[in-house]
């Protein structure tokens, strides 16, 4: 899938028609924003997010479209600044450093 500039928007291979495996999302601009592993069209296993500028926002598991387990979260530099522990979308504890 395409935006309107021609850059790509959407990847993700398909079985009988709905999203399963690796899928890829990019920004307009042709960075990528997100990936995440889809199992029936859901969030399910390892994903990350990116800031604009390319570096590593957050990365950790997904269940159900819900981030579930260790998330890891990191400053516009890279920096890992806090580690959340989430339970079927809701957080349950959390580190700062």
């Amino acid at each position: 899938v395409y935006y309107e500039n021609g850059n790509l928007h959407l990847v993700f291979p398909t079985i009988n028609g709905i999203p399963n495996g690796l899928v890829k999302i990019y920004r307009t601009n042709g960075t990528l924003k997100e990936e995440y592993f889809s199992k029936d069209n859901r969030a399910n296993g390892w994903a990350k997010k990116f800031h604009p500028n390319g570096k590593l926002h957050s990365e950790g598991n997904s269940f159900n479209n819900w981030y579930h387990g260790k998330r890891d979260f990191y400053d516009t530099t890279g920096r890992l600044y806090k580690t959340v522990n989430f339970d079927s979308g809701y957080a349950v504890d959390s580190v700062m450093y």
